[in-house]
């Protein structure tokens, strides 16, 4: 295999260079090392994501270029076609059916079905103001463990399993040779089956591969004859990332008992703190807690909780009961590093939580809170990374740049996750970035909840909150090693089994959050008040105008609950065509796709609930020939000066 690394070819949106791309994919794909047959499929699939940039990306009078990258990667290659054409939405493109009948193909959506059926994985980017992504990725032909073990060897290692472990073995711990990777896949088949979350430890050169490339990091412990006794690993999503998971442990069973995988985990340690890495996790189960006494005993600290992270199916050595539920993770940082200097930026809610967890792990991050006004948000697209581990059943979503469309953006990933029938989902944010601090309230609107932060990522800290889709958890059945989890694990409880709308309430009013006793109706006076209208109106203007927030209508200042009711409407749908009817009247229904409202039950009585989004142009309300601009300051809607008016938008809405 030739190095080939990474190689691009800029071409016209013409279909007279559609055989120049597929020649420059076939040379690559031949210097990687791929064979005749696998080098045909690579073809078929580059030839179906290239023809269809140049057919449909651009207006037929375009004369446009775009690029086509080859990325050798340490399992085989990555195709990267980049453009940037007409935006489209690949949830969209017809789905082909290749088991109908014949009469009712159409040929729509097959071209699509050719890049999956021909490449091992294919995913579609938008990046915003940089354009789109379509990357297509082939493994090289590797053999799966399951060719190397027959019935024989699988009963041997129960019979072992069974027999009294040997004693005082001595073990050397070294780094794996490219023969041993064979044992390591046996052993994790033997143990665990399928149900690894990785599916390149079933593939021996995959293991070796991803050494190299130092994608993994895979330790092996050894006998004074050079017997294979054990192994584990440190694996990274990028080589140069500077956090690990410590994982894919194994240990024979004539072995154990021997302190195996403590040399090992202890010297996987020292190869981490050698590359200055800033720390090591590991996910522990809860449906006993073995393997968070095992995380713990490393140093590691609790500093998050994932609920239903695992399938019921998955077996676990030791517990012989089958999980009735999705499985709980514990997620554990040991910090490699005395100092860690950022600063980060908590959400005023969770605050509390957030720094209690930062000083169980032994970090020491400066905390700053920056008044919204303070914080812009940019006009540029969202660029967010979204990877969905099917045999784990769960997804997780990363904001790797907030934009004007962060809000649907994170609404549209969610709904589409979810009709996967994907059961967790997790989203990260970045906490050293200040749009954090003020946005996760409007993440938790959808139905994510806190689950915990994860020092390190790529992105920066995380701020983890995650979405359980129509499953349930019973938490009498999550078992816990660390008193700091068993706290955690009751806030996360607390919040997921409380009345989002009383959690609302109880925090009280502040900068993205107001109630309003009544929509129309003066309580003082008895009557009518077309002022009051104003107000809420106001309200939602103000909000809009600034980073969104929600209005609660039926709601005291101090937090009592009245209800809808006191505003003396026949029924319900009245007051929800009134309320429509004053968004048309003072705002304008243009703007209506950033306004969310509902009626919501709370204490046996109705209260509305209104949910603001900022626009990506300015709102001005009308109040007859005249109109007025506000914004939000701390917890009021204040009306700006035509002169501030100007340099506010000049400031917020560059655009505009």
């Amino acid at each position: 295999m030739e190095n080939v690394e990474s190689t691009k070819l800029t071409i016209p949106n013409k279909l007279s260079h559609l055989q120049m791309a597929l020649s420059y994919v076939e040379k690559a794909a031949k210097l990687i090392g791929f064979e005749k047959k696998e080098i045909t499929k690579i073809i078929l699939g580059a030839e179906e994501a290239i023809s269809n940039v140049i057919k449909h990306a651009y207006e037929k009078e375009e004369n446009e270029q775009f690029n086509i990258i080859c990325n050798q990667t340490p399992l085989g290659i990555k195709i990267i076609i980049k453009e940037k054409g007409i935006p489209y939405d690949p949830k969209l493109f017809p789905k082909y059916d290749p088991n109908a009948p014949f009469k009712e193909q159409t040929g729509m959506g097959l071209g699509l079905f050719l890049m999956k059926e021909s490449m091992d994985e294919i995913s579609f980017h938008n990046l915003g103001i940089e354009g789109k992504e379509v990357h297509l990725i082939k493994f090289l032909p590797h053999t799966n463990i399951t060719k190397h073990v027959n019935s024989s060897e699988i009963a041997q290692f129960e019979k072992e399993k069974k027999s009294e472990p040997r004693k005082n073995v001595k073990f050397t711990i070294r780094r794996i040779k490219p023969k041993e990777a064979i044992e390591v896949s046996k052993c994790i088949y033997k143990t665990y089956g399928y149900s690894y979350p990785s599916e390149h430890v079933y593939y021996p050169e995959r293991i070796v591969e991803l050494n190299r490339s130092r994608h993994f990091i895979s330790a092996v412990a050894v006998t004074e004859s050079d017997e294979f006794a054990g192994s584990c690993a440190l694996s990274k999503d990028e080589p140069d990332d500077k956090i690990a998971d410590i994982g894919q442990a194994v240990v024979k069973p004539e072995f154990r008992g021997n302190y195996c995988l403590e040399q090992l985990t202890n010297y996987l340690i020292k190869i981490a703190k050698s590359e200055e890495m800033l720390g090591i996790f590991v996910q522990a189960v809860t449906n006993h807690i073995y393997s968070q006494k095992a995380a713990h005993r490393l140093g590691t600290k609790d500093c998050a909780i994932q609920l239903g992270h695992c399938p019921s199916t998955w077996v676990f050595k030791k517990i012989k009961e089958e999980l009735d539920q999705r499985e709980t993770v514990v997620l554990s940082f040991l910090p490699l590093q005395k100092e860690h200097n950022i600063n980060a930026y908590l959400p005023p809610h969770h605050k509390e939580m957030i720094k209690k967890i930062y000083n169980n792990i032994k970090f020491n991050p400066t905390f700053v809170a920056i008044p919204e006004k303070d914080v812009f948000i940019s006009n540029n697209s969202s660029i967010i990374e979204t990877t969905i581990v099917n045999i784990e059943g769960n997804a997780k979503i990363k904001v790797k740049q907030y934009g004007k469309d962060i809000i649907p953006r994170i609404k549209e990933q969610l709904k589409d996750i979810c009709l996967k029938h994907i059961d967790a989902i997790y989203l990260h944010l970045n906490l050293e970035d200040p749009l954090t601090q003020i946005l996760t309230r409007d993440f938790e609107k959808m139905g994510f909840f806190f689950c915990g932060i994860f020092p390190g990522e790529s992105l920066g800290d995380s701020l983890i909150l995650q979405y359980l889709n129509n499953i349930s958890i019973d938490f009498e059945k999550i078992q816990i090693h660390s008193e700091f989890a068993m706290e955690l694990l009751k806030y996360i409880k607390e919040l997921m089994e409380n009345d989002p709308i009383k959690i609302l309430i109880k925090g009280g009013e502040n900068d993205k959050l107001e109630f309003k006793s009544t929509l129309r109706w003066n309580q003082k006076e008895d009557i009518k008040d077309w002022s009051m209208e104003y107000m809420v109106m106001k309200t939602i203007a103000a909000f809009i105008n600034s980073f969104g927030g929600t209005l609660l209508i039926g709601v005291k200042d101090d937090g009592t609950i009245i209800g809808i009711e006191a505003d003396k409407f026949p029924n319900e749908d009245k007051y929800l065509l009134h309320f429509s009817n004053l968004i048309k009247k003072y705002i304008g229904l243009e703007y209506s796709e950033c306004i969310n409202y509902l009626l919501v039950d709370v204490e046996g009585k109705k209260i509305m609930k209104v949910d603001c989004y900022r626009h990506i142009k300015p709102i001005f309300l009308k109040l007859g020939d005249k109109e007025e601009f506000y914004i939000r300051s701390e917890s009021s809607s204040i009306k700006l000066q035509i002169s501030k008016v100007i340099k506010y938008i000049d400031n917020h809405f560059p655009n505009s």
